[in-house]
């Protein structure tokens, strides 16, 4: 996240302090040289202060232990693809790889949905490139419908309306008046 790449002088300066992540690379993945880094699971208390922030502007205190006991997930790191962390029954899944939809993503929504969390929410807006793949996660009743969706579908302009026509009664079901 990017408004926390504000790191304090002292630790810009230090010798054995090494950046890496998406916030320091501008949103583009580079590998670490200790690669076992992208298999630790994410500290949540790093975001305490920020936290305490949102507690003395009224946010309420269960709701931010309910945020720090979720679990949180990285489908890849580059072309690696991550283990499942431990998912806690009846909480959240908060999943945040910018770029979900590659081969299996279906498999891997199958096997977290197998561990009975409360919803799915993605960190990141969902790209799609397929009406398919768009369908099959608004269908899917424990991804988040908050979750924010754009479709960038790779079809000339005029064959829209017979899209649209095609998928009329299915986008129905699955478009809210909110969304």
């Amino acid at each position: 996240m990017k408004e926390y790449t504000q790191v304090p002088e002292a630790f810009r300066r230090a010798p054995n302090v090494i950046y890496g992540g998406t916030a320091f690379t501008n949103g583009i993945y580079i590998p670490f040289e200790n690669q076992l880094i992208d298999f630790t699971l994410p500290r949540t208390r790093v975001y305490n202060n920020f936290l305490k922030e949102k507690l003395i502007a009224g946010i309420c205190e269960n709701e931010i232990e309910k945020f720090l006991d979720n679990s949180y997930y990285r489908w890849h790191a580059g072309e690696t693809v991550l283990p499942l962390p431990a998912i806690k029954r009846k909480h959240r899944v908060y999943i945040y790889d910018t770029d979900f939809f590659r081969d299996g993503w279906q498999d891997i929504i199958d096997k977290i949905m197998r561990q009975a969390p409360s919803s799915i929410q993605f960190i990141h807006p969902m790209h799609y490139t397929k009406i398919s793949d768009f369908l099959t996660v608004r269908e899917n009743s424990l991804i988040a419908r908050g979750n924010d969706a754009f479709l960038d579908l790779q079809i000339p302009l005029k064959e829209t309306p017979i899209l649209m026509k095609h998928y009329k009664n299915r986008l129905l079901a699955v478009v809210s008046r909110s969304s």
